[in-house]
């Protein structure tokens, strides 16, 4: 289990968002696509990656 540092998310293309996650030393540990998914502050990613 990585330290999640933060992430970036970015608009792809219609309504697909890429998102970008880093632990704390800033290398990428994660890149997913989503389409039509908001985030909301305080979602706890780690968490959100293991239920997936």
């Amino acid at each position: 289990m990585f330290e999640p540092g933060n992430l970036t998310l970015g608009l792809v293309k219609d309504e697909v968002y890429q998102v970008v996650i880093h632990d704390k030393y800033g290398t990428v540990v994660y890149v997913l696509y989503m389409k039509g998914v908001f985030l909301e502050d305080g979602l706890d990613w780690a968490e959100y990656l293991h239920s997936k």
